[in-house]
C-alpha cells in the first residue's frame, strides 16, 4: 500500500471520497497506520453503500459498563438550568 493524499477536512480542497478500487493509507501522529480500500459499490435497501477493506492494528484502551437507574430524576442527563437555583443572583450569593 502506498500513502495517497485524498485531502483533509481542514485542507484547501476539503475531503473527498475514495474511489472504487482505490487505496488510502492514513498514518496518525503517533505512527499508527490504517489502510482502507473500496472493493465495490453496493446497495443496502434504498441506500448507496460500499464494500470496504480495512487494515491496521488497534488496542483496547478501556472496557466499561454503563447502567441505567430507573429512579434517576434526569435519565437523559441535565443542563445547568435544571440544577441551578431559581432565586435571584443576590439571594443565591452569586456575585454580579
Amino acid at each position: 500500500m502506498r500513502h495517497r493524499d485524498v485531502g483533509s477536512a481542514g485542507g484547501a480542497e476539503g475531503p473527498r471520497c475514495i474511489d472504487v478500487d482505490e487505496t488510502f493509507v492514513h498514518e496518525s501522529v503517533i505512527g499508527s497506520i490504517f489502510g482502507s480500500h473500496v472493493d465495490r459499490l453496493a446497495t443496502v435497501g434504498p441506500h448507496d453503500a460500499v464494500i470496504p477493506r480495512i487494515s491496521g492494528q488497534a488496542y483496547i484502551t478501556e472496557i466499561s459498563q454503563v447502567g441505567l437507574d430507573l429512579a434517576d430524576q434526569f435519565p437523559t442527563g441535565y443542563g445547568l438550568s435544571d440544577i441551578w437555583p431559581t432565586n435571584s443572583r443576590e439571594e443565591s450569593g452569586i456575585p454580579p
